[in-house]
């Protein structure tokens, strides 16, 4: 008898075990998908800022590029560059950052984008022929038209291209598709311009590194056998 009742006991202790654990697991179930959800809304907002940063030194640049042009008296303009180059700098001191998670098939398609990316950007940078900077915005504006399901209002459409950037993430697309954009207005995207120009500030800081001394070399060359 008192062998039941202790085996009843143990049936009803390891039941209320089971119930609060099926409890405690669902609520932590729920905390993550909460977290779930405000670390998707943490990202989003993150690219909505980064958005943000990039189109005010678009702003910046296409005003500075206005004032160049104008006839405006030179101590105007003077005061017109500082002050767009102080907006500029506090502008480019916020760093906000998303790093994408690629699978490996994805890692590789947009490594391949970006360098094809990358070698229009230098062209647009580097490059003063008028010639080459129309053609590089046909170029641009015909691997943009890969980048959308609908049909292009202008332009081929780069067919290779295209089954490239459908391999990589949708956030990856989006990037691309404002750098294009930037080439066919005949620009580049400012974050390219910032590492060109931060590449360019390394090289002159390394070539104005003094150069360490070769010492001289022994002329004298000593005999180690006996005279």
């Amino acid at each position: 008898m008192a062998d039941n009742a202790e085996s009843e006991s143990i049936k009803l202790t390891t039941k209320e075990e089971c119930c609060t654990t099926s409890e405690d697991s669902f609520l932590l179930i729920s905390y993550l998908d909460e977290i779930d959800d405000r670390v998707e809304n943490l990202r989003q907002r993150a690219h909505e800022l980064h958005q943000e940063r990039e189109s005010l030194l678009t702003v910046l640049s296409q005003i500075r590029e206005d004032c160049m042009a104008e006839s405006i008296p030179v101590d105007e303009s003077q005061d017109l560059q500082v002050t767009i180059e102080r907006l500029r700098k506090r502008c480019e001191a916020v760093d906000v950052k998303v790093h994408t998670v690629r699978s490996p098939e994805q890692e590789q398609a947009f490594s391949k984008v970006q360098s094809l990316i990358e070698d229009l950007e230098r062209i647009c940078i580097f490059e003063e022929v008028l010639s080459d900077q129309e053609s590089l915005q046909r170029r641009a504006q015909c691997l943009l038209n890969a980048c959308t399901s609908e049909a292009p209002s202008e332009g081929p459409i780069d067919y290779k291209f295209q089954g490239m950037i459908l391999g990589c993430k949708l956030e990856d697309q989006k990037l691309v598709r404002h750098r294009l954009e930037c080439l066919v207005n005949g620009r580049c995207h400012e974050d390219f311009v910032a590492a060109v120009i931060d590449q360019s500030h390394a090289v002159a800081a390394a070539d104005s590194q003094p150069k360490p001394e070769m010492k001289d070399a022994p002329t004298t060359c000593h005999n180690s056998s006996a005279s």
